[in-house]
């Protein structure tokens, strides 16, 4: 899945990033607020705090998935230039 075709309303979480995601919204939701601000959320306070945690992963989440595509297209390139070298020590006599 391309970076660029990812929306937040119909976005799920991958599966090899499950730990992360249950990791954030364990800071977010309940021990950052608790424990290191020594604050409680209302209901609405709980659904806010989880939407903008859940949007933060989700932009987290595709900055990375922009970087990987940007990283293996460089790879990629680097690779064709190491080919194209080698082709050329090849054909000198």
């Amino acid at each position: 899945m391309k970076a660029r075709e990812l929306t937040w309303s119909t976005f799920a979480v991958p599966y090899e990033f499950f730990k992360n995601y249950i990791f954030l919204m364990i800071f977010a939701l309940w021990f950052l607020p608790g424990v290191i601000l020594g604050i409680r959320f209302s209901v609405l306070g709980y659904v806010l705090n989880y939407l903008w945690a859940d949007f933060m992963f989700y932009i987290w989440y595709k900055t990375k998935m922009s970087a990987r595509e940007y990283w293996k297209e460089q790879k990629r390139k680097r690779d064709w230039q190491d080919d194209t070298r080698n082709d050329d020590d090849d054909n000198t006599f």
